[in-house]
C-alpha cells in the first residue's frame, strides 16, 4: 500500500503542476497535453506559501535588480535593413535567452523591448511571438530584444514552481531593462515596449513595480485582477479546474491575492499607453481593455484606445499592418529630435 500511495501523490502532483503551468501562463492557445516534458518533476501544492511574500507588487520594489552585459550570439538571418541575431544576458544569475534585430548602420539606434504572449514550451522557438512585429520595428530603425524568459529558447530552466516562475518574468524583464546600457548599439534613453496578451500583464506590472516612464503598446493584454485572470480559464481544464483551484486557495492561505493583482495598483503608472484590442478576439473579450481604459481614464492616465471590429486576438483579420503602424508612430512621438 506504501508504494501505491507514492505512485498516486506524483501522479496527482504532475498533473497539478501541468495543469497549473497551462493555465497560470496564457489562456486557449494550445492543447495541455503538449506540455508534458515542462515537468521533469512533480509541483507539490506548498504546505506554506509565504514563500511568495517577496514577489508581492509592492515588495519586487525592493527587488537587488541588476544589470548583466547583453551578449550577441549566432546571427539567425539577415533581412532587408536588419540582421536577426540570438542574444543571451543574466537574470539573477541564471541565462536568459532571446533574439535581437539590429538596423545595418553605425549609429545608435532606439530599442524597442518586445514582451510575447504565452506561447506552448515545446514548440517554442526564440523570436516566436513577436517575429513579426520585431522585423517591422527593426526596418524602421529601431533595435529590437525580444526575451524568450526563463525555461524558453536556449534559456535556463525556470524551475517547478510555476507561481514563481509567472513572477520571475517581472523580474527577467526588469533586470533587461537594466542591461540596456550594455548594448553599444542601443540609445538606451529612448526605450519603448511592445507586448501582447499575457505580454501585456507582465508590461503593466513592471511599469507599476519601476515607475518607469517607457512608452508602451498594449495588444489585447491580460488585464483582470489576479488571479481571476488565471481561474478565468480553468473550465478548460480535463477536471475542470479542481487543481488549479485548490493551489490558488492554498496560495490565498498566507498571501492576500490583493498585493500580486496588477489592478490595484494602476495608480502607480507613469508610462504613456497605447492600448489595441480586436472585437471579436475569444481569448481576451474586449470587455476587459475597455474596462482597462476606463480605469486608466479615470485615475488621469495617459492612454489611447482603439478597438478593431472584428479583428481576433492576433490582429489577423486584415488590421495587423495599421496596429503596428499606429505603434510606430506613438513610438516616434516620444523620441527626441
Amino acid at each position: 500500500m506504501g508504494k501505491l500511495k507514492l505512485i498516486l501523490l506524483f501522479v496527482l502532483g504532475f498533473t497539478a503542476g501541468l495543469m497549473a503551468f497551462r493555465f497560470l501562463a496564457d489562456p486557449k492557445i494550445v492543447n495541455p497535453s503538449l506540455l508534458s516534458d515542462y515537468f521533469s518533476k512533480a509541483t507539490k501544492i506548498q504546505p506554506s506559501a509565504r514563500i511568495y511574500e517577496e514577489y508581492s507588487i509592492e515588495n519586487l520594489k525592493n527587488w537587488p535588480y541588476r544589470a548583466s552585459n547583453i551578449d550577441l550570439g549566432p546571427l539567425i538571418n539577415k533581412e532587408k535593413g536588419f540582421n536577426a541575431y540570438e542574444f543571451s544576458f543574466l537574470s539573477d544569475g541564471k541565462k536568459v535567452s532571446g533574439q535581437a534585430n539590429l538596423p545595418v548602420g553605425d549609429k545608435k539606434y532606439p530599442v524597442v523591448l518586445m514582451i510575447r504572449g504565452y506561447i506552448d514550451r515545446e514548440n517554442y522557438k526564440i523570436g516566436d511571438g513577436t517575429r513579426k512585429a520585431a522585423a517591422f520595428f527593426a526596418q524602421s530603425g529601431f533595435i529590437t530584444l525580444a526575451p524568450d524568459f526563463l525555461g524558453f529558447g536556449k534559456s535556463d530552466p525556470a524551475g517547478d514552481d510555476t507561481l514563481k516562475a509567472r513572477f520571475e518574468t517581472y523580474i527577467t524583464t526588469i533586470n533587461l531593462i537594466k542591461s540596456l546600457t550594455f548594448l553599444p548599439q542601443g540609445d538606451s534613453d529612448h526605450l519603448f515596449i511592445w507586448s501582447h496578451s499575457n505580454g501585456g500583464q507582465i508590461a503593466l506590472t513592471v511599469l507599476e513595480i519601476t515607475g518607469l516612464t517607457i512608452p508602451v503598446s498594449l495588444w489585447a493584454p491580460v488585464s483582470r485582477p489576479f488571479p481571476y485572470s488565471i481561474l478565468y480559464y480553468s473550465h478548460e481544464a480535463s477536471d475542470a479546474g479542481k487543481l488549479l483551484r485548490k493551489t490558488m486557495a492554498n496560495f490565498e492561505k498566507d498571501n492576500d491575492v490583493d498585493f500580486y493583482s496588477l489592478t490595484n495598483f494602476l495608480n502607480l503608472l507613469n508610462s504613456p499607453l497605447l492600448l489595441q484590442q480586436g472585437t471579436a478576439d475569444e481569448i481576451v473579450p474586449p470587455s476587459w481593455s475597455r474596462d482597462l481604459f476606463k480605469s486608466l481614464k479615470t485615475l488621469g492616465k495617459e492612454v489611447k484606445y482603439v478597438e478593431y471590429l472584428g479583428e481576433d486576438h492576433n490582429f489577423s483579420k486584415g488590421s495587423w499592418l495599421k496596429a503596428v503602424s499606429d505603434d510606430l508612430e506613438f513610438y516616434r512621438r516620444y523620441l527626441k529630435v
